[in-house]
Order: C-alpha cells, then sequence, then structure tokens
C-alpha cells in the first residue's frame, strides 16, 4: 500500500462508523467487510454526489488521458503532445515526459479528490509505461495500449481507492504481518475494481469510445458507482 495522502479523516458522526468498519476489515478482510468500509467512507466524505462534485480533476483528468492516448495510438506520441500544448518535450527522457503528463491529467493535487487524481494518473501511467526509460520505449508502449477502456476503468478504480485509501490504510498498517498487509490491499484494490467494471458494464457510456464522453457522462459515472458503494453498507 502507500499513498501521498496524509487525510485519516475526521472524528465523530459518520467517520465514527468509518473507523469501526475500517478497522474491521483490517481485522478480518473479505469482500463485503471491504465494501461495507469504502461504504461508509464514501458516507462521511458527505456521500456521493458530493464526492463526485468535487472530483473535477478526476473527471476531467480521465478525459485528458483517455484524448492523449487516442491520439498517440492513432498518430503517435509526438503528435499527441504536440496537440497537448507540450511539444517542447518530443524525445526529451522519459520521466521527463511522465511527469508532464501527470501534471497535464492530473494538475497538481491541491486537495484530498485533487492528490487522488494524481495518484491514480501514475498508477495508470506507470501500467502503461511498462518500465520504459526512454523517449522511445514510452513512445512504443503508449502506442501499443491495446484497449482504452481499460484505461477508464483503471483510471477510475485508482482514483476511488486513492480516495478512500488513508483510513484504511491507517488500520491495515497496525497488522504485523506483512503478507496480511498485502492481502488487505489486494482484497481492497478488487472489490473497487469489480464495482467500477460492473458500473462501466452497465452504464451509458461505451467503453470503447469513451474518449468522446462528457464531463457530465464521466461525473454520473464515478456518482453511481459510489453511490453503489454507499448501498453496500449493510
Amino acid at each position: 500500500m502507500g499513498t501521498s495522502s496524509d487525510h485519516s479523516g475526521g472524528s465523530g458522526g459518520h467517520w465514527s462508523g468509518a473507523k469501526r468498519a475500517s478497522t474491521e476489515f483490517a481485522k478480518h478482510g473479505d469482500r463485503r467487510r471491504a465494501y461495507r468500509a469504502l461504504g461508509r467512507l464514501v458516507i462521511a466524505l458527505g456521500g456521493a454526489a458530493a464526492v463526485a462534485t468535487r472530483s473535477k480533476a478526476a473527471v476531467v483528468g480521465v478525459q485528458r488521458a483517455g484524448s492523449l492516448l487516442g491520439v498517440a495510438q492513432a498518430e503517435g506520441l509526438d503528435a499527441a503532445l504536440e496537440q497537448a500544448g507540450i511539444g517542447n518535450l518530443v524525445g526529451k527522457p522519459a520521466d521527463e515526459v511522465i511527469a508532464a503528463l501527470i501534471d497535464l491529467i492530473a494538475g497538481n493535487g491541491e486537495d484530498r479528490e485533487g492528490q487522488a487524481a494524481r495518484e491514480a494518473a501514475c498508477d495508470v501511467l506507470e501500467s502503461l509505461a511498462d518500465d520504459a526509460e526512454s523517449y522511445e520505449e514510452l513512445s512504443t508502449a503508449l502506442e501499443d495500449a491495446e484497449d482504452l477502456g481499460d484505461v477508464l476503468e483503471q483510471f477510475l478504480s485508482s482514483y476511488i481507492y486513492r480516495l478512500l485509501l488513508p483510513v484504511i490504510e491507517e488500520r491495515t498498517e497496525r497488522l504485523e504481518d506483512l503478507d496480511q498487509r498485502a492481502r488487505r490491499d489486494r482484497e481492497l484494490r478488487e472489490a473497487v475494481a469489480a464495482v467500477v467494471e460492473l458500473q462501466i458494464s452497465e452504464g451509458e457510456i461505451d467503453p470503447d469510445t469513451w474518449p468522446n464522453a462528457t464531463e457530465d457522462q464521466l461525473r454520473e459515472l464515478l456518482e453511481v458507482t459510489l453511490r453503489y458503494l454507499e448501498e453496500q453498507d449493510y
């Protein structure tokens, strides 16, 4: 596990229930407890609609990521960088380009939601870059990315995971068994990914053409996903 966010939540009210559920998940695991902890955290943060409204960095970020990768696949990374207004990075070292892409996609992470969006962008680009060290390797990796639908799913899953992680992570870090910590992290990631996959499959956004989706459509997708988690609070 790991997040640069140090926001471990508030106290009293819904936060008490969220922290209890997070402790139960940390101790015992399983998908049902993961959903309960995640759902209560959404409620503690103000509910699905409020969280989705505050998540502009993530909504814009996933849109920008789709647009950039779409151009990279169709016309090459050089063209994608030029169209994004950062053509000065053509030919630069891979780590320099990736850092600029994170800034472009997710901004500077000024608040909890913005930081989670940056971390999601890092996760997606790290996965796509495939350990690229040179510009040429990065270009090939991004141009060969097979399924943009997977990028939508990965970005939203990572965003929700990163947004809700701090309270749960605070509990799992108390576990002495490092293998158990790793299992909890895996269970949490898988729980979020399953919900996102379900909502995308049942939603109105076509995974194959989602870079053309509007901000409102993407925000609605995020909101219904968070609301689904809220409803698992049993």
